[in-house]
C-alpha cells in the first residue's frame, strides 16, 4: 500500500489532529510513569479537536515524560505510543484553559491507563473494555457467527452505559464515550462481520443488521476523532445505487454542516477512485459535474475526475508527472517514443515492491525484445531513502523519482507495486499490467512488434 515507514499507522489518524503552531493557548502535559514500563516505545499526544500540524512527540526524562500540546476546543486528546511492532493508544481530558496537565501513565494487561480525576478514570476504563473486546474479536473472528457477534457489538454500548453510570463524567467526556462505543462496534464488525457467510437470499451482512444506530448520537464532528469516523457515519445509512442518491441521504440524515461535508467529501472521494473510467467516462464526468453543481462542492472534483482519463487505454502519459533521474534532472517520458515501456510504480518502504525487484532485475537481463524498455519510478518523498534501497537492491537501469505523488494520482493509483505497459506511441497499452514475478509477463513483452 501507498504508506511509509514504523510508526507512521500509528500516527495517521493522530496527524489529522493536531493543531496550528500559532495557537495562542498550549497545555504543559506531564505524564509520570515506570521507565521500565515504557522502555523502547515513542510517545505522542495531539487533541482531537484540531486539524493539521505535526504531533507533538512527549520527552522521556527520568520517570516522566512530558511536552507541550495546542489547546484541544474540547478538552479531548489522545496519547499514542509505539514499540517496535505493540502500538497503545488512550485517550485523556483536560479542561479548556488549563495550562498544565500532570496524569500518571500505568498499564492493566498491557493496556494504558492515565489516571486523573473522574473523567479520565471512565476513559481508561472504557479503553480496557476497548482493549479486551476488539482483542476477542480479532481471536474468534473465523468462527464467530452473526448471532455472537451481534451480543459483542451490542456490549461495547452496554459497557459504556456502565462506565458513564459510574463515573460522573462531563459533557463532552459522555459524548466522546458513546461514540467510541458506536466506532468500535464498527471496526469490530469490519473484523469479523464480512467474512461471514450467509444464504444468498438473506444478501450480505450490515452493521445495521447486528448494531442497533442512533444515527443522532453520531451527528457530530466528535465522530471524525475516530479514524473510521467517515466509514462508520456511512454504514448507518441506507446504501444507495447511484452517487446522488447516496449525497441525498447523507442531506436528509446528518443536520451537521461538518458532518455533511466530510461525508460528501468521502464519498466523492470513494466514487472517483472506484468508477471504472474506460466502461463510461462521459456519463461518470457528467454525473461528477451535476453532484459539484447541486451541493457545492470544489471543482477540484471535477478536474480530478478529468485527470483520471490517463487510466483509459490509448491515452498518453499523464504529462503532470514530475520525474527526475538519480542525479536530480527532469526526465521527459517522451523521450522513450519509439519503444514499450513497462512501468514498475515502487517505493523504498514497500516491502512488496522490493520483493518484486529480483524478478525485474532477472527479466532485464533475459528480455530478448529490444523495443521494449523498462522503467522504475519511486514515489519516496525524498531522494534519500530512494537511492538507500537502490543501492541495497543492486538496481539498474532506467531509475526515475516521482516525489509528489502526481504519477499516482493522475493515474488513480492506490496501491503499490503497481504495473503498467506504454506502447511505442507513448499511449497506455496496459493498466495494472502482471507483476514481474508472474510467469506470462516475459513473454507478453517478448510479443510486443
Amino acid at each position: 500500500m501507498i504508506m511509509t515507514h514504523k510508526i507512521r499507522c500509528v500516527l495517521a489518524a493522530c496527524a489529522l489532529m493536531v493543531g496550528s503552531p500559532l495557537l495562542a493557548q498550549t497545555l504543559r502535559v506531564e505524564v509520570p510513569c515506570d521507565p521500565s514500563a515504557v522502555a523502547g516505545f515513542e510517545f505522542y499526544a495531539a487533541p482531537m479537536s484540531h486539524t493539521g500540524g505535526t504531533p507533538v512527540r512527549l520527552v522521556l526524562q527520568g520517570r516522566q515524560l512530558s511536552g507541550d500540546l495546542p489547546e484541544a476546543a474540547d478538552g479531548l486528546y489522545n496519547l499514542y505510543g509505539a514499540s517496535g511492532s505493540m502500538q497503545v493508544q488512550v485517550p485523556f481530558f483536560v479542561p479548556k484553559g488549563a495550562k498544565k496537565a500532570r496524569l500518571r501513565l500505568s498499564f492493566r494487561d498491557k493496556c494504558p491507563q492515565l489516571g486523573s480525576g473522574a473523567d479520565n478514570a471512565a476513559l481508561s476504563a472504557y479503553n480496557y473494555v476497548v482493549w479486551n473486546r476488539q482483542r476477542e474479536v480479532w481471536m474468534k473472528a473465523d468462527v464467530m457467527t452473526p448471532e455472537l457477534l451481534g451480543t459483542l457489538l451490542k456490549s461495547y454500548r452496554l459497557s459504556a452505559d456502565s462506565v458513564l453510570q459510574r463515573y460522573r463524567t462531563t459533557p463532552s467526556v459522555s459524548r466522546y464515550i458513546r461514540l467510541w462505543a458506536d466506532q468500535t462496534a464498527y471496526v469490530s464488525f469490519s473484523m469479523a462481520g464480512r467474512g461471514m457467510k450467509r444464504t444468498p437470499s438473506a444478501g450480505p451482512l450490515k452493521f445495521t443488521d447486528l448494531y442497533p444506530v442512533e444515527v443522532g448520537n453520531m451527528d457530530t464532528e466528535m465522530a471524525f476523532y475516530f479514524s473510521s469516523g467517515a466509514r462508520c457515519l456511512m454504514a448507518a445509512l441506507r446504501p444507495q445505487p447511484q452517487l446522488g442518491a447516496m449525497m441525498d441521504e447523507v442531506g436528509q440524515s446528518y443536520r451537521n454542516r461538518t458532518v455533511r461535508t466530510r461525508l460528501y467529501d468521502h464519498i466523492l472521494n470513494n466514487y472517483l477512485s472506484r468508477f471504472d473510467y474506460a466502461a463510461d467516462y462521459a456519463n461518470g464526468l457528467a454525473t461528477v459535474r451535476d453532484v459539484v453543481s447541486r451541493y457545492g462542492l470544489s471543482e477540484d472534483y471535477v478536474k480530478q475526475f478529468e485527470s483520471h482519463k490517463s487510466t483509459i487505454g490509448g491515452q498518453p502519459f499523464p504529462t503532470s508527472a514530475k520525474l527526475v533521474d538519480a542525479e536530480g534532472r527532469p526526465v521527459d517520458f517522451g523521450n522513450l517514443k519509439g519503444y514499450y515501456v513497462y512501468i514498475d510504480l515502487w517505493a523504498s518502504w514497500c516491502v512488496p515492491c522490493r520483493k518484486e525487484t529480483p524478478y525485474l532485475q532477472r527479466l532485464g537481463k533475459e528480455l530478448k525484445n529490444p523495443l521494449v524498455k523498462i522503467v522504475s519510478i519511486s514515489i519516496d518523498r525524498t531522494e534519500q531513502p530512494w537511492k538507500k534501497a537502490m543501492a541495497q537492491l543492486g538496481s539498474d537501469g532506467l531509475q526515475w523519482l516521482n516525489a509528489d505523488n502526481s504519477l499516482a494520482e493522475a493515474l488513480n493509483i492506490k496501491g503499490i507495486p503497481f504495473f503498467l505497459i506504454y506502447d511505442r506511441n507513448g499511449k497506455l497499452l496496459k493498466y495494472d499490467a502482471p507483476r514481474p514475478s508472474e510467469p506470462q509477463l516475459k513473454a507478453c513483452l517478448e510479443n510486443l512488434k
